[in-house]
């Protein structure tokens, strides 16, 4: 909690100019959050602070503190996250008042057009309204996996005469290599050992799950 909160208030003091001489952490983020806003008091000039990968927090003291600091933040702050999960900070109350823009992996996702688009750009071509919507549902528009799709293709440009043999390849590659380094990685030992024994399946429901796994 003392290494996220000097890190919380150098970008901070970054964005805004206010100095931190006199602000002391005391086994508390909370309060130090407290010291923190009253420095804020003056500043009038809006300014963002993102946090990314807000997903790697476990520490419940940061996230009790992150509470507190979006019920008292200034108004001339905005606060971005960016997380694989749903971040425990009880959020309803900033819906309920339109305080909170969220941009889920729906929004994210990109559409035919958008996948047209991005082809066009890496690849200086346009694909054929088959050959994108079929790259894009397969993917369910991942960016990631178009991505890497690129990678491919500028290997093995025939890979776009089959799309199957495309995504074939990619799962073969370069999503398992993805998938491994950035989430698979980080799965606790008995979450990795259910996620393996359920990956023989093509779909899942929880009978079938728990048929499979007790």
């Amino acid at each position: 909690a003392e290494q996220f909160s000097r890190y919380f208030a150098s970008a901070i003091a970054k964005a805004t100019g206010i100095s931190l001489q006199g602000l002391s952490y005391k086994e508390n983020l909370i309060d130090y959050f407290g010291q923190l806003l009253v420095l804020l008091d003056d500043v009038s000039s809006h300014f963002y602070l993102v946090i990314d990968d807000y997903h790697l927090i476990e520490n419940s003291e940061i996230h009790d503190a992150l509470r507190f600091w979006l019920k008292h933040q200034p108004s001339s702050m905005s606060l971005v996250l960016l997380s694989r999960l749903l971040p425990p900070l009880s959020i309803t109350n900033l819906r309920i008042h339109e305080k909170l823009l969220e941009i889920d992996v729906h929004q994210l996702a990109f559409t035919p057009t958008e996948t047209r688009q991005f082809f066009a750009q890496k690849l200086n071509q346009t694909l054929s309204d088959e050959v994108v919507f079929a790259l894009c549902e397969k993917v369910e528009g991942w960016a990631t996996a178009l991505q890497l799709m690129i990678f491919a293709l500028k290997q093995n440009p025939e890979l776009l005469q089959s799309p199957e043999k495309l995504i074939s390849k990619l799962n073969q590659l370069h999503i398992a290599d993805y998938l491994n380094e950035e989430v698979f990685h980080y799965v606790d030992p008995e979450m990795k050992q259910f996620m393996q024994r359920c990956s023989i399946l093509r779909s899942m429901n929880e009978k079938l799950v728990f048929a499979l796994t007790q």
